[in-house]
């Protein structure tokens, strides 16, 4: 960042609660001084009026993109959440499932749900939104919950013929996905390439796979050899013996390629991880591969010592320890993976072939089952898969818990979920890693709010409403901001008939280049009564603040982010939009 966040050194600013973002309602106002220097937000008066769009008529479940349920909890230690897909046996999503519907359980413990969210596509369409409001919701931009996306398009792993198909279901897809959707490409070679970062564009989407031709890797091909054999002397025991001594060899060799293969394949999948773990919210990757067997040596050349060489092997890298290790990685940036086999529908029903196949695919098994993903194997269509995947991020289920274990010691513990609900199949990361805690508060809040700031995406997982406007005189370059937010989205703290928690705001201005130019950052602690809380849940809270623009801002971004959840929710406000 060019310039850090700083504290905002404003003594006074104007609080509306259930005032209309968009200024077509008239709520009631209340100034409190130093609001913005951990002021205690009371509310002495009952609110009059509601959000500014319809707010969803008659669909109240669409008025948050992602709501929680109002119930407070009275205890405060570590949140873990969990996105969670419930779909039927037929693939089809389960929606309108509530939190007693849910059991969570930590290492086979059953835990309280502290924390309860859905996300749906919006029910009815919306109506456009006034003039200079800007959201991060989408059931107020009359779209359907956006999607994170990575989509690696894998070279390293696929067999030259399959590449070119493969390519040309990619490009089918992407002439048909949504606009809102947020998709970056990566290729794999013997390095991981970014095709294009994260993007709305189909077209540049497309330009950046169209540019990548299929190639002929070694690599491929030296773990793939042809077997050694001459049929005319398949009678001579003394060559039939010289005959599998070499395949023996060249096994040996090829299973060499294929742990060189994973050691690279699990290194760009830890890359990728590592480029989207600062994005809010859940995320999808979509491998579209050839595969990669979990084992070596199950093709049987011949020779019974090559069976004990395998990726499961203590001394070999990779496999089964080594998969779980890369599950965990991709759980640690809270992606699912969504493996796609471009080889499709396999003809060769011979023995070798089928446990082959069985192999790679268990691969892509593991992986999907162990992070909430999917496997996609057996079909010509990759496109249509890879739209499967899209949506499946669309109808999710957000659970949060704080773990009653004790046990802060970095290890990897278990997660399992079950449900009240028959026929019901959910997918969602196995596990989360019980770190130590964070000593200095203050630099873990910054931290996160900074990776949220400088995110190529809007984060969605607190829905917020932003009206802006400019005030006259131009030249004074002075916005004035009014953020509409449902406490309903936070997750509050009972304390003596009150229910507490505390937000974190960000006011970060960009030029042109991208280049942030001033950031601002405010700590507020909430306080209601109940009475209060529930007129609130009804409408929203805004909050007005004025910001001094930098007079070579092109670009502003809201973020509130609630320290009970550790959600955020942010909104990017052009200013040529405002002008």
């Amino acid at each position: 960042m060019a310039r850090s966040i700083r504290e905002c050194d404003r003594t006074t600013s104007d609080i509306y609660l259930g005032f209309c973002p968009c200024g077509a309602c008239l709520g009631v106002s209340l100034k409190i001084s130093h609001f913005f220097r951990m002021a205690v937000l009371r509310i002495l008066i009952p609110i009059l009026v509601v959000e500014c769009t319809p707010q969803s008529q008659s669909h109240p479940e669409a008025s948050s993109q992602k709501t929680q349920s109002s119930q407070v909890i009275r205890t405060a230690t570590r949140l873990v959440q969990v996105n969670v897909v419930v779909q039927n046996k037929n693939g089809t999503p389960i929606t309108g499932l509530k939190q007693e519907d849910f059991t969570l359980l930590d290492n086979g413990q059953p835990q309280k749900i502290a924390f309860f969210s859905a996300n749906t596509p919006a029910s009815a369409p919306a109506l456009p939104l006034p003039a200079h409001v800007f959201t991060n919701r989408a059931d107020l931009k009359g779209q359907d919950p956006d999607a994170t996306i990575v989509i690696l398009f894998d070279t390293l792993n696929t067999d030259f013929g399959d590449q070119s198909f493969a390519r040309e279901q990619v490009l089918r897809f992407l002439r048909s996905f949504k606009p809102q959707d947020h998709v970056a490409i990566f290729a794999l070679t013997t390095d991981l390439l970014l095709l294009h970062g994260f993007t709305e564009d189909a077209a540049a989407l497309s330009s950046s796979v169209d540019r990548f031709t299929p190639r002929l890797l070694a690599a491929f091909d030296a773990s793939h050899p042809r077997d050694f054999h001459v049929p005319a002397l398949s009678n001579d025991p003394f060559f039939t013996n010289f005959e599998n001594r070499v395949n023996n060899v060249n096994g040996e060799i090829a299973d060499f390629r294929i742990a060189d293969r994973f050691r690279i394949t699990y290194s760009a999948l830890v890359a990728i991880a590592n480029y989207v773990g600062s994005i809010p919210g859940h995320k999808s990757l979509v491998w579209i591969s050839g595969g990669i067997p979990i084992q070596i040596g199950l093709e049987n050349i011949g020779v019974a010592d090559r069976e004990n060489f395998s990726l499961a092997n203590s001394g070999v890298p990779g496999a089964v320890g080594d998969m779980t290790g890369l599950a965990r990685e991709l759980n640690r940036a809270n992606m699912a993976i969504y493996p796609v086999d471009v080889h499709g529908i396999d003809v060769d029903d011979s023995s070798p072939a089928f446990f082959m196949r069985q192999n790679l695919r268990d691969t892509f098994r593991l992986l999907a089952d162990k992070t909430g993903g999917k496997a996609f194997y057996g079909t010509n269509d990759v496109a249509g898969a890879i739209g499967s995947a899209f949506e499946d991020g669309r109808y999710t289920y957000t659970l949060g818990f704080y773990p009653d274990h004790g046990k802060w010691d970095g290890k990897f513990r278990d997660i399992s979920i079950h449900l009240a609900v028959p026929e019901a199949y959910p997918r969602y990361r196995r596990g989360y890693f019980a770190l130590p805690e964070k000593s200095e508060r203050e630099k873990v809040v910054n931290a996160e709010l900074h990776d949220a700031a400088i995110s190529a995406l809007d984060a969605t997982d607190l829905g917020i409403t932003v009206f802006c406007k400019i005030l006259p005189p131009a030249s004074a370059h002075v916005v004035q901001l009014r953020l509409g937010v449902n406490p309903k989205q936070f997750l509050l703290h009972e304390k003596e008939n009150h229910v507490t928690g505390a937000l974190d705001l960000v006011f970060l201005q960009k030029d042109s280049s991208g280049k942030i130019l001033a950031a601002e950052k405010q700590h507020v602690d909430v306080n209601f009564n109940h009475q209060e809380y529930e007129s609130l849940v009804k409408s929203s809270l805004v909050l007005q603040r004025r910001l001094t623009m930098d007079s070579n801002s092109t670009e502003l971004r809201v973020l509130v982010r609630d320290e009970g959840s550790g959600s955020v929710g942010s909104v990017t406000v052009s200013i040529s939009k405002l002008l």
